[in-house]
């Protein structure tokens, strides 16, 4: 079964800006695996309180097959490509599920 779901993804608790960066650039590319473009999760930097952040938030919502499997192989994915640039980071998944009433 297909499920439509908006993925907000947020990484705190990085060291610099350049390592927001690779960060960002880590999570970019794992995504391009999972058959998903920068269009439908653009993948940004930021410096909120001086603090460097990543966040990607999907503007439309994705069709997931078998969500389940998909999600937990997906974050393990992006945790694994951001915890190779930045083993500390803390990293904060959302879902959101435009179709639930």
């Amino acid at each position: 079964m297909s499920v439509n779901i908006g993925v907000d993804l947020r990484v705190e608790g990085l060291d610099t800006v350049d390592q927001a960066h690779r960060v960002a650039d880590a999570v970019t590319e794992f995504v391009a695996t999972e058959r998903i473009s920068r269009a439908e999760f653009p993948v940004k930097t930021a410096v909120v309180r001086r603090r460097p952040i990543v966040k990607a938030r999907t503007p439309y919502p994705l069709i997931i097959g078998g969500f389940g499997n998909w999600s937990e192989r997906f974050e393990a994915g992006v945790r694994g490509a951001i915890t190779g640039v930045a083993p500390d980071a803390q990293i904060m998944f959302e879902y959101d599920y435009p179709d639930e009433i």
